[in-house]
């Protein structure tokens, strides 16, 4: 899939002309795995004169991804959120998610 998104970039174009080459990139990105569900992710939220970071690691993005959107889901639907379109970050009412993550194993490193 990477050497797909590649394909026209000059290193890749003269690898069309020289089949030796193209072979040699292919059997590389066979031995590479790009998949796992490993994840890494830092978030800043800034707000008049205050700053937050968040850092989170763990394995199961999409799981993680699927607390996320549970937790937001909960709130909506027990009234807790204001009606309309809003960043999550911007919802005092979601500010425990991250804590939630960490109960499922995602670790959450905070810097205030």
């Amino acid at each position: 899939m990477a050497l797909f998104a590649l394909r026209g970039t000059g290193p890749l174009r003269a690898a069309h002309a020289r089949p030796g080459l193209r072979r040699l990139l292919t059997d590389s990105a066979r031995r590479v795995d790009p998949g796992g569900d490993r994840f890494a992710l830092r978030t800043d939220a800034h707000g008049d004169e205050r700053h937050a970071a968040y850092a989170l690691t763990g394995d199961g993005q999409s799981r993680a991804g699927g607390l996320v959107a549970a937790h937001a889901t909960r709130t909506l639907l027990n009234g807790g959120l204001p009606p309309g379109a809003h960043r999550i970050e911007r919802l005092p009412a979601l500010a425990g998610v991250p804590e939630a993550l960490a109960a499922n194993g995602v670790r959450v490193y905070r810097k205030t």
